[in-house]
């Protein structure tokens, strides 16, 4: 038991310490993000796909739904970084027989993207803070799961640095909605390669 709580606190150490330099890499403007034409749709149901064995074990039903095709101009690895952590938050805070559903659209020349679950969900008084670093909602639980506080972020550092947004509805005992909105891709870009920016 006393080998398990070591091998765990070292992996939530190691990876506050990654979240840590990934802030500090966006503080100092050295993230530089890989441009390149990203089908949202497609990235969605590859995080689901790889998030579902989890959802499995904990027995939460979890379900992706895509419009085709709905492509964004940005870093496909820092937008499937910011997908994981909204996913693994719903994931942690919902209970057996609960659902968590990743959604994929678009409306008004904008991509949407909606991580919604069945959970715990948050108290009023902390919603204001949850995209604050460090901010743990329920410490002890955050602590038990591995949770740093830096998750949410680094969701926000992501999607604003594609231009996006990111916002949080929740009501205790009815669950959350993580809802992102990003530009869509124009024509000419959507066959375009990768660069730096």
């Amino acid at each position: 038991m006393a080998l398990e709580d070591i091998v765990s606190e070292s992996e939530r150490l190691g990876k506050m310490v990654e979240q840590m330099l990934t802030l500090a890499q966006t503080d100092g403007d050295r993230a530089a993000l890989m441009s390149s034409t990203v089908d949202m749709s497609e990235l969605g149901e590859e995080v689901t796909r790889a998030m579902r064995a989890l959802a499995t074990a904990k027995g939460i039903a979890m379900q992706t739904r895509a419009e085709s095709k709905v492509w964004v101009r940005g870093d496909r690895e820092r937008l499937r970084e910011a997908l994981v952590t909204l996913l693994d938050n719903a994931i942690k805070y919902t209970d057996a027989g609960g659902r968590v559903d990743l959604e994929v659209g678009r409306a008004h020349r904008r991509a949407l993207i909606t991580v919604a679950d069945t959970g715990s969900g948050i108290p009023a008084d902390s919603l204001p803070h949850i995209f604050d670093r460090f901010y743990r909602v329920d410490k002890a639980r955050s602590r038990e799961s591995g949770g740093t506080g830096l998750g949410l972020s680094i969701a926000r550092h992501i999607v604003e640095a594609h231009g996006g947004s990111i916002r949080i509805e929740s009501e205790v005992g009815k669950g959350t909605r993580a809802m992102i909105e990003l530009r869509l891709a124009s024509r000419e870009h959507r066959s375009g390669g990768s660069e730096a920016v």
